[in-house]
């Protein structure tokens, strides 16, 4: 098993969310016949139908034959845009009959992923959250859709990123369940910025489900706060190092961030804010 590959151990969520696409689905070994299917050799089968519905965390489909929950799969996962085909490891665990099908029975299978690279996953999640962005920009016009978004931190709470303020970062765990950690914060006008290091529990959850919260308090005056709810917007080591430092400048007045592990790799998550409230 590789070094950025990721085994999944009990029973793991969908990420909260997911969208429709029309993609190529590749299963195998093949265990019954799939509707609007073509042969792929190889005792595979290839899927291609609107119904696909895919997240961070698992996809479901329609399928006409119902398959045993736990019956586990190779999948080969055609993402628009990469040259080749992303391949990990799913189990169903759902399967569910479709009310009002006509003919022959109609069952949607859900299925989650048990091995993926973290490479496959971040591929994934980009996906989901350019088509849900996609979808966004046609229910309203883009330009007030960005001015709407640099609004979203109060005017009057900005101070608390130019102090050392800790935030609370809630992410969300394999099994649904909630996790926090206290984190250092950046904001540069239209993002949240926290650093991490690669395979951190924080860093695994956010690459999952990258719906999180933060609560920043006033160092000064602990009933004065920011509570912001949004989701993870882009996830890259690109300049990590770099900021890693700037935070440990402003957090603790040194010139070089001293708890570095050998090995480490940082991670910046830029956070793009969807909702806040306040107090104080």
């Amino acid at each position: 098993m590789s070094e950025d590959s990721v085994r999944l151990v009990g029973k793991q969520r969908r990420s909260d969310v997911r969208v429709r696409a029309r993609l190529s689905v590749e299963l195998s070994p093949k265990v019954v016949s799939l509707p609007l299917a073509r042969e792929a050799g190889h005792g595979a089968s290839t899927i291609s139908s609107e119904t696909v519905t895919i997240s961070g965390g698992g996809f479901a489909l329609l399928h006409d034959h119902a398959i045993p929950v736990g019956a586990s799969f190779d999948v080969r996962l055609r993402i628009p845009n990469l040259p080749d085909p992303l391949t990990m490891k799913a189990k169903v665990v759902r399967c569910s009959p479709v009310e009002g099908s006509q003919g022959h029975p109609v069952f949607e299978l859900g299925l989650n992923y048990t091995r993926i690279t973290e490479a496959a996953r971040s591929h994934i999640v980009s996906y989901v959250f350019k088509l849900e962005r996609d979808t966004l920009a046609k229910k309203s016009d883009y330009g007030q859709q960005e001015e709407a978004m640099s609004q979203v931190i109060p005017e009057q709470f900005l101070d608390l990123f130019q102090q050392p303020a800790f935030a609370n970062l809630a992410t969300i765990m394999s099994d649904g369940s909630p996790q926090v950690t206290p984190v250092w914060c950046d904001y540069d006008g239209k993002y949240i910025i926290v650093n991490s290091a690669r395979g951190r529990v924080k860093d695994r959850n956010m690459r999952r489900s990258p719906r999180v919260a933060l609560a920043i308090m006033d160092p000064k005056n602990p009933y004065r706060y920011l509570e912001i709810r949004g989701t993870v917007a882009e996830i890259t080591e690109v300049g990590a190092d770099q900021h890693i430092d700037r935070m440990a400048k402003k957090y603790m007045n040194v010139d070089k961030y001293p708890y570095r592990s050998p090995g480490e790799v940082r991670v910046l998550y830029r956070i793009a804010p969807e909702h806040t409230s306040s107090m104080g």
